[in-house]
């Protein structure tokens, strides 16, 4: 129930689609190979059901520990094709009875050796008498009273053990649909599992692109560009202050120090730059002061529809800042009807808030799509209720080309500091 540890996107519940996603077929396979191993228990099946179970149930309250679940789903889906393509490949030639292979008639030879080695361990005269009896008697015994011997020495043989049932065979036509039908699923799935490797995580989180209509692509440099934008057009000492999701970038990518990263374990440290965050510019520029913060970046999809974006982490922003800051209410970020919104209905709280300010600054002025009003939002799908934005302490500097990332400048004028209004 920890606000900053549910706010992460990989400690979300999984759902359904990521696991048809990632694994497509194997989700069916499962059951069956789970089903196989239950037919015949022994200590490495019992391990790789529990192995299964566990790993399905911690998979499914957290996204990211789909990993773990992925070896044992590919092991007990190998299990489940397995041992339906062994059952039906047992086909029945011309509607007469099997014969026994030469490895079954091999493997009961090897039975009657060891049982007669084990006997002449144990009673050696005994076994020779037994020999010397059995070549004298030629006497036919019945075949009942030979079915009835076999099952007691089988009986005899296996004590307690579960003796696998002889496979029936199938016809030959069930046996090839049957085939065939595995062996093209499988044909899918290899050309899935390209696609999901090659679109979904052979991508950069840094570098987006996105399809056009005609086929071409549009590649969203816009990290990059404000990255190095800060690295070579500010001062090396200043201090960025930006969500904890950028950190890492900012560091790495920028070369420049950040108040919270993807590291920092003080929950209030996050929570006064959610609070900053949320509270209009007059309550704001407090705590950037007293952060010696010199720039803001924030992130923001409207112009292209990118749903990552602040507006859509601000809520977590809200509840982490109000666990600690008590001033910082939700409910005050809702409309009347309850919904988080940015159109006309969004609360004086939300519009007037450093987040919403920062994002939203000259964006009223923009013609984002055809046939919509200015200043509409194509990731929330709706058009914004506040258009005439300004500021007192703080300047826009940079804005990427795409309007991904944007950048602001805390003023630094002497004159400044007499009109912050102590909280």
């Amino acid at each position: 129930n920890i606000a900053i540890v549910k706010s992460v996107s990989e400690h979300q519940p999984s759902s359904w689609t990521t696991f048809f996603f990632d694994m497509q077929c194997l989700v069916a396979l499962v059951p069956v190979g789970l089903y196989f191993c239950f037919m015949h228990l022994t200590d490495a099946n019992i391990f790789i059901i529990l192995y299964t179970i566990t790993a399905m149930y911690f998979s499914s309250i957290m996204v990211r520990l789909v990993l773990v679940l992925a070896p044992v789903v590919c092991v007990m889906a190998g299990i489940g094709a397995s041992e339906t393509m062994k059952n039906y490949s047992n086909i029945k030639w011309g509607g007469g009875t099997k014969k026994k292979s030469s490895i079954d008639a091999q493997e009961e030879e090897d039975e009657e050796e060891e049982e007669e080695g084990e006997g002449e361990k144990e009673h050696p005269k005994k076994a020779k008498e037994g020999k010397k009896k059995k070549k004298k008697s030629n006497a036919p015994k019945s075949a009942k009273g030979k079915e009835i011997l076999e099952k007691l020495k089988k009986k005899q043989r296996n004590g307690n053990k579960v003796v696998r049932s002889e496979k029936k065979p199938v016809t030959f036509v069930t046996g090839v649909m049957v085939t065939m039908a595995l062996l093209i699923l499988f044909y899918f799935y290899t050309i899935h599992c390209t696609w999901v490797t090659s679109i979904a995580y052979s991508s950069p989180s840094i570098v987006l692109a996105a399809v056009n209509g005609d086929g071409s692509k549009t590649v969203f440099d816009d990290f990059r560009e404000a990255y190095q934008w800060l690295k070579f057009n500010t001062d090396p000492d200043c201090r960025v202050m930006s969500w904890w999701d950028y950190g890492y970038q900012i560091t790495a990518m920028g070369n420049r120090t950040v108040i919270v990263d993807n590291n920092t374990r003080n929950n209030t440290h996050i929570a006064r730059v959610g609070y900053a965050m949320a509270s209009p510019e007059e309550r704001s520029i407090k705590v950037i002061r007293e952060l010696d913060v010199d720039y803001v970046l924030v992130v923001f999809g409207g112009k292209i529809g990118y749903s990552s974006d602040d507006i859509n982490k601000f809520l977590w922003m809200v509840r982490i800042s109000g666990g600690i800051f008590p001033e910082v209410v939700e409910a005050e970020y809702y409309n009347a009807q309850g919904m988080y919104t940015v159109d006309r209905s969004a609360t004086s709280t939300m519009t007037s808030s450093l987040m919403y300010s920062m994002c939203y600054y000259r964006f009223g002025e923009m013609m984002t799509q055809y046939g919509r009003p200015s200043g509409f939002d194509r990731t929330r799908n709706t058009e914004i209720g506040k258009k005439d934005i300004s500021f007192r302490y703080l300047e826009e500097a940079f804005t990427s080309e795409h309007w991904m990332v944007r950048i602001y400048r805390v003023k630094k004028e002497p004159e400044m500091d007499e009109y912050i209004p102590s909280i």
